[in-house]
């Protein structure tokens, strides 16, 4: 690695070539955010996601033209609190939490079209019986995790 003392730099590494190679730095709102553990990360048809889970900020990573894109905003729907990204089979989904942490009203899924982010279609809705019992005793719920896998080509 060739760039020490600079935090957004990312390099490739070239199987075939044995070698790194320079990449387009990071965006510097990723470095800007509290603490990693409030990325998420999702990769689907070899281009890797990554969104702020509070802000809904997210930005995605081609390794083949080595940038990453502009700015964008998965929340289309302004009481989303909470989003995390996940793959279902060949599509990237939203997941969020609806309402405010004292009060989750819907933990919803959408299917998102790749890097156009369009949202196509809400996919699923967890019942409010779920819900209250993924809230527990304490009757909030701030955030929500995923584990998700998809095809491969």
């Amino acid at each position: 690695m060739r760039f020490r003392g600079q935090p957004l730099s990312v390099e490739i590494y070239d199987l075939d070539a044995r070698r790194w190679n320079a990449c387009d730095v990071m965006p510097a709102i990723l470095k800007d955010s509290a603490a990693s553990p409030w990325f998420n990360t999702a990769a689907i048809s070899k281009i890797l996601y990554i969104v702020e889970q509070v802000s809904g900020v997210t930005y995605f990573f081609d390794p083949m033209s080595r940038i990453w894109s502009e700015l964008l905003d998965l929340r289309h729907n302004k009481n989303i609190f909470f989003s995390v990204i996940g793959i279902f089979g060949v599509n990237l989904v939203l997941v969020g939490l609806v309402g405010n942490s004292e009060n989750v009203k819907d933990v919803k899924v959408w299917e998102v079209k790749g890097k156009s982010f369009d949202i196509l279609k809400e996919i699923a809705i967890m019942s409010k019986e779920l819900v209250e019992k993924l809230k527990g005793e304490d009757a909030s719920l701030n955030s929500i995790k995923i584990s998700s896998i998809g095809e491969y080509d």
